[in-house]
């Protein structure tokens, strides 16, 4: 795959949410993994900082994000999003 051939835009739907949370779940241990719902949750409350990087209409890649108003990243901090924080959290790559 060319890297220079991608696409690269805010994810625009549940849908697109949904293919970054099936990359996820096929990438990452279970342990390890987001849940739909979490994924769905960080989409809705923080659209802006979900990413995409896209073949053609295809999600090959994903950089999933929320705001912190903690500079530590914590489990507490990722299951969250505070529109007002500081901190950007990059939560998946």
């Amino acid at each position: 795959m060319n890297i220079d051939a991608l696409e690269y835009r805010n994810l625009q739907s549940l849908e697109e949410a949904e293919a970054a949370w099936l990359i996820e779940k096929n990438g990452y241990p279970e342990d390890e993994a987001a849940g739909l719902d979490n994924t769905n949750y960080r989409f809705t409350h923080a659209p802006h900082l979900f990413y995409g990087a896209f073949a053609g209409n295809e999600l090959v890649g994903y950089i999933m994000s929320t705001q912190a108003a903690s500079p530590l990243v914590t489990h507490e901090s990722m299951s969250q999003h505070d529109p007002q924080g500081s901190t950007v959290q990059d939560i998946k790559l």
